[in-house]
């Protein structure tokens, strides 16, 4: 998952992270950022 601060829109970071995701998994292209980051660590 990819979290962020902000509201509720999708704007050009969500678009980036859901590329960079399908990359990833498609095309075995290493993502940018990380998608197991919690909202709220412990």
């Amino acid at each position: 998952m990819h979290f962020r601060a902000g509201g509720h829109d999708h704007n050009e970071t969500d678009c980036r992270a859901l590329l960079d995701f399908a990359d990833w998994h498609l095309f075995g292209k290493e993502p940018e950022g990380e998608f197991n980051n919690p909202p709220f660590p412990e």
